[in-house]
């Protein structure tokens, strides 16, 4: 009579193909009579788990057979105070947090092919954007130099490895994967304009942000290692690592010449070209004062873009990224 209650992000049949099969061999006992399961995707952004449980989203819940059901609805509308949504199989529901990742990581990826189109074309993505985003049918994304983390892009990947199983062409899922993972080498190409060629191999580089995003400190998947590896291979001396909430990371041990600090100030001393990295609302406030005579690229939109036209800085989307 145990209640069982996955929460993991799942590809759909994990909890009826593998999870339950384990847990009735261990235990000897069947789930139709003996166990109740429940399935349920957390649903949650890093840095406000504990609110988006209680307050933000309805509960996704279902479950194997009515007993279990009942005390799911039960249990759960107790704690989720927008409600709870029932679905009728479990495999639904583990799809359905799925989607919310795939959701997301198209759509950033549409943006981000649009800002690309942009600074090729001369236009300026961020006021298409708003403008565009002022019909409310309409909400495009905003573009960056990665995506990262635990979630999004991995619930893609799981869609598609179950899709080629089943010889499901999942097109769109699968080019926007590619887009994103793209865009930390497209975002190096072009920050590296900023210096002649000639003196990456004496350059002293400084990323800011090593988190996957704003505000946590959470590196898992951060794009910041792909921007490293892009940098790297065309040969920059040195790389410096700024991000107030990562104050070690291991990972970083498997570069040479790569230095991480907690003070901004010893972040950009001698540093010869800047690249923002990850959206920390420390980084918003910066301006020409902080940056001196650096060269900027901002691969968030996160600076004031009116920096540009005193300052040496290039923005993802901004048309006038066509440069000499």
């Amino acid at each position: 009579n145990d209640v069982v209650s996955l929460n993991p992000s799942v590809p759909p049949g994990t909890t009826e193909d593998i999870v339950i099969p384990i847990i009735e061999k261990e235990s000897r006992m069947s789930v139709k009579s003996d166990f109740c399961m429940i399935y349920n995707p957390e649903r949650i952004y890093e840095g406000r788990a504990v609110n988006d449980i209680e307050e933000n989203y309805p509960a996704v819940i279902s479950s194997v057979g009515p007993k279990s059901k009942k005390i799911a609805f039960t249990i759960y509308s107790i704690i989720f105070k927008k409600g709870v949504l029932l679905l009728d199989s479990i495999r639904t529901a583990e799809a359905e947090k799925l989607f919310e990742g795939v959701y997301r990581d198209v759509n950033i990826a549409l943006a981000n092919e649009l800002a690309k189109f942009c600074e090729a074309a001369g236009i300026d993505f961020w006021q298409a954007r708003d403008a565009a985003n002022s019909q409310p049918f309409c909400h495009i994304h905003k573009p960056g130099i990665g995506v990262g983390g635990a979630c999004i892009p991995v619930y893609p990947q799981f869609v598609l490895d179950v899709a080629k199983k089943i010889n499901v062409l999942c097109e769109v899922t699968n080019i926007s994967r590619a887009i994103n993972d793209g865009m930390p080498s497209y975002c190096v190409r072009q920050a590296i304009r900023l210096l002649r060629f000639s003196e990456l191999p004496k350059s002293t580089v400084t990323i800011l942000g090593l988190a996957f995003r704003g505000d946590v400190s959470d590196t898992r998947l951060s794009p910041t290692y792909s921007i490293i590896r892009e940098l790297q291979k065309f040969g920059v001396k040195k790389i410096n690592i700024h991000d107030p909430l990562v104050r070690d990371d291991p990972s970083l041990s498997n570069f040479q010449n790569v230095l991480l600090t907690s003070d901004l100030k010893k972040a950009i001393k001698d540093s010869d070209l800047i690249i923002l990295s990850t959206d920390h609302h420390e980084y918003k406030k910066l301006g020409k004062a902080f940056f001196r005579n650096i060269p900027v690229y901002d691969g968030r939109g996160l600076l004031d873009r009116s920096l540009g036209e005193k300052h040496k800085i290039l923005t993802i989307g901004q048309g006038n990224n066509k440069m000499e």
